[in-house]
């Protein structure tokens, strides 16, 4: 007996409704055209850091490169800042249960997994040191003054995790007295409020403060899906539903709401010693906790334990523990804590960066039979410490040349334990210690960079970093009977050559070639956990490394009103960090090569001032080439890379009210290496759909901000892995200074 749609529920896709924006932005772009000619206006230059350590133009930067301001965060409801590079070209992002997301990340060229993309908060790293993932959770949003993405590998400058591209999110200083007191609600009863204020004192001294809080109740994210046997029901009830599989389900109840709380603190202080000098401390403690409701039954008695007659002869059975599988609870906080100074002398610029981060995570798993008021469980607590230094030096070289010389150094610590529970929702109800984790790693680097003035119209990078890597003190396994690892070390030389050719003031063509690494992080070294599924780990993992050649152009029309953008790519992905599953055992080895090729397009067209239209296209092209330790997966796509994605929109601004409309078409995910999936629009799949959002803001007075937004605008139902988010609406009001 089969589920002939392939489907869990019935889709409100939006079908030709939600084609209906696309249609209307293409046709004001059709008129638009044809007045912009006589339009004068000029775009404004901007500047970046995070392509090549220095201050440079967008346009003369030899990566592909996006800043996103706070203006451009305001034209939407963003809730984490993941959320923000959602509609950014070759950047995907993992987070379908918007806040409830315990796990979000973003991948870009094609590079799956959060810990190959390189998060910067000010130039210093918000990986964490023991899985490589970033805290999109308790990251501050009022604070940040604006978002640089930088495509491609850049390990040259970086190190690990850069091997897709490097995130930097740059913080505010307060350049004059400034409050803000802001609050909202909306749909799925969320809440939302925020505090924030700063000054300048004596024209040298900036100090801002911040606080941001949102609750929300959530909704029924995760399905209990049963397999269905041969025999006669008791009752009735639930719904036919094939998995990403195509295997054939039947639901019989929800998890429960999956609700979410988050809070987040800030501090910054900086201090001009002189004219050039800038001292600087920036501090952030955020909290994010998440759990689940009461769990739903579908059946006709509304029972959590019995059996549905399904018809054909056919039935399901379940019982309380099936509606609480894996829906605990838990909570992580991170505390970010930064020393920098930046000067500059007669000869040279110095930037010198130190950091902490410290990372507590808990989190709650039911085990054996039990129901949702009543079962026992599992409690894994852990702590990350990690520790950075981040120095370089800029000195000219004559007219032409620009050299940057810096060095690195991160330590990290990791240790976590388990516990056995006497009740799932009470991670207070310890009744054993079970298991321990432990693990150090080291990481020291030198890095240099020549910028190459070669001609007025022509400009060379040329860089190089070594980065060496050691792990140690690798401990883990069940108490009393820990299995102690080796202390794999390695290193890595990074280099990096980049062209930019200016040929006409409105035409940029650049091209790179560069290698980037990943070492292993501790997680995939040590850390040994059980489930259903035993987690081994690795010690004798290989760093991962990506050579990739990529050559793009932007070209400006009408007085650099329509600006169009392309870059294409190719990368040779050598010993990727995978995993797979024996029996009840899974385990992590090292994939010997994937091909990875992919486009990116890019247009943005401002004809008037009150105007502005986009769009980008991104095509992945991701297969295992030569994989001998699984030959079966030679061929297959690589998993949790999307084949196409589409991001379109408008912001249209009349007086003090800016509407903006944006759609989002995420294609074909697989999640699974040998590409089983043959329903992606099915539970623990990956929808291929389209997502529509809207947001009015209204600034009546300078000081009062008012703004209505709408999440999934036609209330389409998708998967990711979860039930994705339903339409949300939210109301937000702010009173600033």
């Amino acid at each position: 007996m089969r589920n002939p749609e392939c489907k869990t529920r019935k889709s409100r896709s939006a079908g030709p409704r939600a084609l209906c924006p696309a249609a209307l932005c293409l046709i004001v772009l059709a008129f638009a055209g044809q007045a912009a000619a006589e339009h004068n206006a000029t775009r404004m230059d901007e500047l970046v850091v995070t392509a090549t350590r220095t201050l440079k133009k967008v346009d003369e930067a030899p990566a592909s490169v996006t800043v996103l301001t706070r203006e451009d965060l305001k034209k939407n409801n963003y809730e984490t800042l993941d959320e923000a590079l959602r509609r950014e070209a070759g950047v995907w992002i993992r987070r379908g249960r918007a806040l409830q997301e315990t796990t979000p990340n973003i991948s870009m060229r094609g590079m799956g997994g959060g810990d190959r993309i390189l998060v910067l908060i000010n130039g210093l790293p918000a990986n964490s040191g023991y899985n490589g993932s970033t805290p999109w959770n308790e990251l501050p949003m009022g604070n940040v003054e604006r978002i640089e993405i930088s495509r491609g590998p850049s390990s040259a400058l970086y190190g690990g995790n850069a091997m897709g591209g490097v995130v930097n999110v740059i913080t505010k200083l307060p350049m004059d007295r400034e409050a803000e007191v802001r609050a909202g609600f909306g749909s799925h009863d969320t809440y939302k409020y925020g505090l924030r204020a700063g000054d300048r004192y004596h024209d040298c001294l900036s100090v801002g403060a911040g606080f941001e809080s949102e609750w929300t109740h959530g909704y029924p994210a995760s399905l209990v899906a049963r397999t269905p046997g041969a025999g006669a029901g008791a009752t009735g009830g639930g719904f036919p539903a094939n998995n990403n599989y195509d295997q054939y389900r039947w639901i019989v109840g929800d998890k429960g709401d999956n609700w979410a709380d988050r809070w987040v603190a800030d501090l910054t202080m900086a201090l001009d010693t002189e004219d050039t000098a800038v001292w600087r401390m920036d501090f952030s403690y955020g909290r994010h906790k998440y759990g689940y409701g009461e769990p739903n039954s579908y059946a006709d008695d509304g029972g959590y334990s019995g059996s549905i007659d399904i018809g054909g002869g056919q039935r399901v059975t379940y019982s309380p523990s099936h509606f609480i599988s894996y829906a605990g609870i838990g909570q992580e906080d991170t505390a970010n804590v930064a020393l920098s100074l930046e000067d500059r002398f007669d000869d040279y610029a110095l930037k010198v960066k130190t950091g902490y981060q410290r990372k507590d995570k808990w989190y709650t798993t039911p085990s054996g039979a039990g129901s949702y008021e009543d079962a026992a469980g599992t409690l894994s607590e852990s702590l990350t410490h990690s520790l950075f230094v981040d120095a370089q030096a800029d000195r000219p070289l004559g007219q032409d040349h620009l050299l940057t010389l810096g060095t690195y150094l991160r330590h990290n610590i990791f240790g976590s334990d388990d516990y056995d529970l006497s009740f799932y929702r009470d991670e207070t109800s310890k009744t054993a210690h079970t298991r321990i984790t432990q693990g150090k790693d080291l990481m020291l680097a030198l890095f240099a960079q020549d910028e190459w003035r070669m001609s007025e119209t022509f400009t060379l990078y040329l860089g190089l970093r070594w980065d060496g890597w050691q792990a140690f003190e690798g401990k883990s396994g069940d108490l009393g009977q820990e299995e102690s690892f080796p202390k794999p070390f390695d290193w890595a030389v990074s280099p990096r050559i980049s062209g930019v050719w200016n040929p006409k003031p409105d035409t940029f063509v650049r091209a790179t070639a560069a290698r980037s690494f990943r070492p292993p992080n501790l997680y995939e070294l040590y850390r040994k956990w059980q489930g259903a599924t035993t987690y081994l780990p690795n010690p004798n993992l290989k760093p991962e490394t990506v050579t990739s050649f990529e050559i793009g152009a932007d070209q400006y029309f009408l007085k650099r009103e329509l600006r169009l953008s392309a870059t294409l790519f190719h990368s040779i992905f050598e010993n990727a960090i995978m995993s797979t599953t024996v029996g009840t055992n899974n385990y992590k080895y090292n994939m010997d090569e994937a091909r990875i090729s992919g486009l990116e397009i890019e247009t943005r067209y401002e004809p008037w001032d009150w105007l502005s239209l986009w769009a980008n296209y991104t095509f992945n092209y991701a297969k295992a080439v030569d994989n001998e330790e699984d030959p079966t997966v030679e061929g297959k796509w690589l998993t949790n890379v999307p084949h196409d994605l589409v991001n379109l929109g408008a912001d249209i601004k009349y007086g003090w009210a800016t509407l903006s409309v944006s759609g989002n078409y995420q294609g074909t995910v697989f999640t699974n290496d040998l590409n089983k999936d043959l329903c992606h629009d099915a539970y623990n799949g990956y929808s291929r759909r389209w997502l529509w959002d809207a947001k009015l803001l209204c600034e009546p007075t300078a000081n009062w901000e008012l703004s209505l937004s709408a999440e999934n605008l036609f209330d389409t139902e998708y998967y990711e892995s979860y039930v994705g988010r339903p339409r949300t609406i939210f109301f937000e009001t702010a009173w600033k200074l």
